[in-house]
């Protein structure tokens, strides 16, 4: 029965393939210490040193994990996350780095398959060389091997070699280790612009390089031949034969000269294009300076202006705390100027109370209860009703005061009582018949 294998087949002329042994860990990059060894052509920081590593879970199934890779591993055309594993499954495409500039597919694009190991023998690709261990010599050894060694008394004990001292070591578990978080970059758009834009300037290196190399062994070549012609015989006095070679040796170093201009107009182009493009990177970094010179100032301007907007609210906050206070203040004069204003018509109203009363007790007579008419002052300075006294004088047969009982000796007319009574000008009305009768009757009594 034949023997089925996992491996990587390379989609393109190649055909190769990276074989997944079972069981064992595959690392896939361009460093020295990995399963298989990945190198670009064109853009040799494509891959990185450990680009990915390829194992098996406990299911038996095959991972994919992308250790950190800066132009990043793709299954299925989605990027994968770094530090973690992604199970793949038959037929998967799996993608090392990015397209190139103006190409359309990536350099290294395989897919997993399982086939029969006889069949893809002779597409296997072979798996890298570990790195050497170089081992330092001590004295002893130098001394064996002919190295002259400058002598000395101390002693010269021979050391382990370091592929014991290794073998000795106890072996880490990988398992255990702890993984070191790799920063993503922030687009894939961006990785891959600067991806193609660092390829297209080693592209153009290399084949600024190349042009150089040309160059020079042109220039060689032309000397050369300076040479050989100048060392050849004078075509007078020399051979048919010598002479058929010099003029071939002229042609020769005539075509070798205007190689030479060709290859000089082409690196010139080159060099110009080179400058160009140099041009152009720096004007875009000088536009990018600029920018980012333009934002410092905007921001500057902005936080500017946000302190001044703080001082302006602050100054704002000061001026109505303070515009409030003088309100309340004002509010509380006006509340205690209320007060006072009806305290003081309060006791307005009570004293204008007291001096009605104090007038209605004044004003009238004591007598008929009547307010004072045509009033005259005794000599005992009490008020009396002119038009009351005869009748009481009459009665009692007395000229005496109806209220302290004293002699009247003068009657003076009061016209202050008159004037409070009947502001009028002291006209007072006759008074009618049925109100004198009352009050003689009242003063009979």
């Amino acid at each position: 029965m034949a023997e089925l294998c996992w491996c990587l087949r390379r989609i393109g002329g190649t055909q190769e393939r990276l074989i997944l042994p079972e069981g064992e860990e595959v690392t896939v990059g361009r460093g020295v210490g990995v399963t298989y060894q990945l190198v670009s052509t064109s853009c040799p920081l494509m891959i990185s040193r450990t680009h990915c590593i390829f194992r098996q879970n406990a299911q038996g199934h095959w991972t994919a994990t992308d250790n950190g890779s800066l132009n990043g591993v793709w299954v299925n055309k989605e990027r994968l996350d770094p530090n973690k594993p992604c199970v793949l499954t038959k037929g998967s495409p799996i993608q090392f780095g990015v397209p190139l500039p103006n190409t359309d597919k990536p350099e290294f694009e395989y897919v997993l398959v399982q086939e029969n190991r006889e069949k893809v023998r002779p597409f296997l690709v072979s798996k890298s060389k570990p790195p050497r261990n170089k081992r330092k010599l001590n004295c002893e050894d130098s001394e064996t091997s002919g190295t002259e060694v400058g002598t000395s008394s101390m002693s010269r004990a021979k050391l382990p070699r370091r592929e014991e001292q290794l073998a000795k070591l106890p072996k880490p578990d990988l398992s255990k280790q702890p993984t070191i978080p790799v920063e993503q970059p922030e687009s894939d758009l961006d990785i891959m612009a600067a991806t193609q834009q660092q390829c297209m300037n080693t592209v153009q290196l290399s084949t600024m390089r190349d042009s150089i190399e040309e160059l020079r062994s042109l220039n060689a070549q032309v000397q050369e031949k300076r040479k050989d012609v100048r060392n050849m015989k004078d075509p007078h006095q020399s051979s048919s034969e010598d002479t058929h070679c010099l003029l071939k040796c002229k042609q020769e170093l005539v075509d070798l000269r205007n190689q030479m201009v060709v290859k000089r107009r082409e690196h010139l182009q080159k060099v110009n294009a080179v400058q160009r493009m140099q041009e152009e990177q720096q004007s875009k970094n000088s536009s990018a300076e600029s920018k980012v010179a333009e934002e410092a100032h905007l921001k500057e301007q902005l936080s500017q202006l946000l302190q001044e907007h703080s001082l302006l609210m602050e100054e704002l906050n000061r001026h109505h705390s303070d515009f409030e206070q003088i309100i309340q203040d004002k509010n509380r004069e006006l509340q205690e100027t209320k007060k006072e204003k009806e305290k003081v018509e309060a006791q307005k109203e009570e004293v204008l109370n007291h001096m009605n009363d104090v007038l209605d007790n004044e004003l009238q007579c004591i007598i008929c209860s009547e307010n004072f008419i045509e009033a005259v002052t005794l000599n005992c300075a009490h008020p009396q009703l002119l038009f009351l006294l005869h009748p009481v004088m009459a009665g009692s047969g007395k000229d005496e005061c109806p209220i302290c009982r004293q002699e009247i000796k003068s009657q003076t007319r009061s016209l202050v009582l008159d004037n409070c009574i009947n502001p009028n000008g002291g006209q007072t009305e006759p008074r009618d018949e049925g109100q004198k009768d009352g009050s003689d009757l009242r003063a009979q009594r």
